[in-house]
């Protein structure tokens, strides 16, 4: 695997990643997350579909972008990765009053589900969908056990609205998944909760799913 990576700040992009990039690079995937207030611009879907014609680009909005090992703000960040004996295959779905977050799961699932299907990134909109239910939907056709990990996409502090989208300047509630197929790739994830306990025990008395509606009657 070789990758390249781009910044964009203040107006003009740089490049902060090169692995042994030459003009043979063949780029198959571009994932870009960036603040919410640029990743929504034409300009920036076109200035890497240039650079990348024949990748699929992945686009989410943050509450922060990484990389190496700093963390910055009101920027956007674009990896562009070549695979030298793995395939991958995009699928994008939005949601509608007649899918929901669980058939949204399924659905892209039952898409990428194949021959050597090693593992699923997913990334989807973090407003308008219910995490843990794409997840469950998923999962329920899963019967493989594929390792799948990702992230909602973000908008600062704000919890307004996201945008994501797969080869398209992206929009609200779309949700996309990548699968990766081969026997050369080996995946590893991990996760950590930053929430600590505070205050008297509450006891939930009345709540759907992950929608909290009363505390203590």
């Amino acid at each position: 695997m070789r990758i390249q990576q781009h910044h964009f700040s203040n107006h003009k992009w740089e490049a902060i990643n090169q692995q042994n990039c030459d003009g043979t690079f063949n780029c198959c995937l571009v994932l870009v997350f960036g603040c919410i207030d640029l990743i929504n611009s034409a300009d920036i879907y076109e200035h890497l579909k240039a650079l990348y014609p024949v990748a699929d680009i992945v686009f989410a909005s943050t509450a922060g972008e990484i990389a190496h090992d700093t963390v910055y703000d009101k920027s956007i960040i674009a990896t562009a990765i070549e695979f030298t004996d793995t395939t991958i295959k995009c699928a994008s779905l939005a949601l509608t009053d007649d899918r929901d977050s669980y058939t949204t799961g399924a659905e892209l699932m039952d898409t990428l589900s194949g021959d050597n299907l090693a593992y699923v990134f997913l990334i989807s909109d973090g407003t308008k969908i219910n995490g843990s239910e794409l997840v469950a939907g998923f999962n329920s056709r899963n019967q493989q056990n594929i390792p799948v990990s990702g992230g909602l996409a973000g908008d600062g502090d704000r919890f307004q609205k996201t945008y994501t989208g797969l080869n398209m300047v992206p929009s609200e509630g779309n949700v996309i998944a990548v699968g990766f197929y081969g026997e050369h790739i080996r995946i590893g994830h991990g996760s950590v909760g930053g929430w600590d306990e505070f205050g008297h025990e509450r006891t939930i008395t009345r709540s759907d799913k992950n929608i909290l509606y009363e505390i203590d009657n």
